[in-house]
């Protein structure tokens, strides 16, 4: 079995956190390397900024826990962190000490651990933040399912196939045909993001199948009452 692990963390409280009052917000932005220091700055203000210091925040713990972790084999969801949570474990690991991560960049921009033989990919929707780190190439996409859009989007990105089967699922069960959807959009992202390729190269490829040498994991989850597909896709 592969090693790896998967975080996702609530950003809702740093969301709500009152101006003037932005503690945990602080602790995380001292906890960034320097280049997820430099993409989170350069966003506005608003909810894009939240999720881009969680996912830096996020990519910090799983860097910590790779530095101590032992080779053993394993495949596993991390609970739900807290803002609270996270910055708990980050003081225990000693994260604040000087050895942060470093990245190299591949030919298509995809970064990666300068100093660990892992990968990972980082994703965030709604309220939550993901990350996976991995001994194999991987790619991971996260999206809250919502109710508004998605019948526009399928017409304007995906295939006539996709949109005839949508559109004959919508007629039976308008929240299974949500569901199709928000499982096929996740599914092209992951792909996209372990290629390096990004995801508009496959919007428009019916009911995408992944080459024999791509291993595929779907998770669906309800958190404060959204629901949420995960997908991730990598390298046998």
């Amino acid at each position: 079995m592969t090693r790896e692990t998967y975080y996702l963390l609530d950003i809702g409280p740093l969301v709500r956190e009152p101006a003037g009052q932005q503690g945990m917000t602080k602790a995380l932005e001292a906890l960034l390397d320097r280049e997820r220091l430099f993409k989170y700055q350069s966003i506005k203000a608003g909810r894009a900024k939240i999720q881009s210091l969680g996912a830096g925040a996020l990519l910090r713990l799983a860097f910590e826990d790779a530095n101590k972790e032992t080779a053993e084999t394993r495949r596993e969801w991390e609970p739900v962190l807290s803002p609270e949570d996270l910055l708990e474990r980050l003081a225990k690991e000693k994260a604040t000490r000087e050895v942060r991560p470093a990245y190299r960049h591949g030919p298509k921009g995809k970064p990666y651990f300068a100093e660990l033989p892992l990968y990972f990919s980082l994703s965030h929707s709604g309220e939550l933040v993901a990350c996976a780190i991995s001994e194999k190439e991987v790619g991971l996409d996260l999206q809250e399912v919502t109710s508004d859009s998605w019948q526009k989007l399928s017409k304007r990105f995906f295939s006539k196939e996709e949109q005839e089967f949508l559109l004959e699922r919508a007629m039976t069960s308008e929240a299974d045909a949500r569901r199709d959807f928000f499982r096929f959009w996740s599914r092209k992202e992951a792909y996209g993001k372990q290629t390096g390729e990004g995801v508009a190269p496959y919007l428009n490829v019916p009911f995408l199948e992944l080459p024999k040498d791509k291993a595929w994991q779907e998770k669906w989850l309800t958190h404060h009452g959204k629901a949420y597909c995960i997908c991730l896709c990598r390298e046998k």
